[in-house]
C-alpha cells in the first residue's frame, strides 16, 4: 500500500486493490494481484483461495489463471513509472511477466519469493521500474504457512535516489 498524501483509487480489474499516488513526477502503483486468478465475485475469491491454500492444487490453480497479457493493458493504464505487485506465481509466470513488463518499458525488474508455496504455486513479490535500479538485498522474517508472509524485494534508483521496498505483509494474530 502506499502511503501518504494525494493518493488515488483506481477501480480494480482483478481480484485486490490498486492506488496509484504522484510522487515528485514518479506515479506508483502496487497490486495484490492473487496469481491474476479469474473471477471478481466472493464465490471465485473462495474458490481460488480454496485451491491455493486448501488443496494446493497446481493444476486447479494454473487452469483459473489468466495470462499475463490479459492484465498488461489495466497496468499500461496507470502510467506507472514503478509498479508493485503482490502474489505472483513465480514459477507459474515469470518468463511472461517479464516479456509483457519488457513490453511496457519496464528496465528492471525484481523478484522477492514468498516462502508460503513450494512450486510450481511459489509467490512473489515483484518490483518494476521504468528507470535503471540495483537490487537490494533485503530479509525479513518468513514462516513457510498461509499467514507467513507473501515475499518482499527492494530496488534502489540512484536517478532519483529513492528506495523502493514491496512487501506482502502477514499477520500471525
Amino acid at each position: 500500500m502506499c502511503l501518504g498524501t494525494n493518493i488515488e483509487p483506481i477501480s480494480p480489474v482483478i481480484i485486490g486493490f490498486a492506488f496509484q499516488r504522484k510522487m515528485n513526477k514518479i506515479r506508483l502503483a502496487t497490486y495484490n494481484i492473487l496469481g491474476g486468478m479469474k473471477g471478481t465475485g466472493i464465490i471465485e475469491d473462495f474458490m481460488n483461495h480454496f485451491y491455493l491454500h486448501v488443496l494446493k492444487s497446481a493444476k486447479r490453480i494454473k487452469a483459473r489463471t489468466r495470462p499475463f497479457k490479459e492484465l498488461s493493458p489495466f497496468i499500461s493504464k496507470t502510467k506507472a513509472d514503478i509498479l508493485c505487485l503482490n502474489e505472483v506465481f513465480h514459477t507459474l509466470h515469470k518468463t511472461e511477466l517479464v516479456k509483457e513488463l519488457r513490453k511496457m518499458g519496464y528496465k528492471t525488474i525484481a523478484f522477492g519469493r514468498s516462502l508460503q508455496h513450494k512450486p510450481p504455486i511459489d509467490f512473489s513479490t515483484v518490483i518494476a521500474t521504468k528507470y535503471f535500479a540495483e537490487r537490494i538485498p533485503i530479509n525479513f522474517p518468513q514462516i513457510a504457512k498461509a499467514g507467513g508472509g507473501g515475499g518482499i524485494c527492494a530496488v534502489y534508483i540512484p536517478k532519483k535516489n529513492l528506495t523502493v521496498v514491496g512487501l506482502h505483509l502477514a499477520l500471525q494474530k
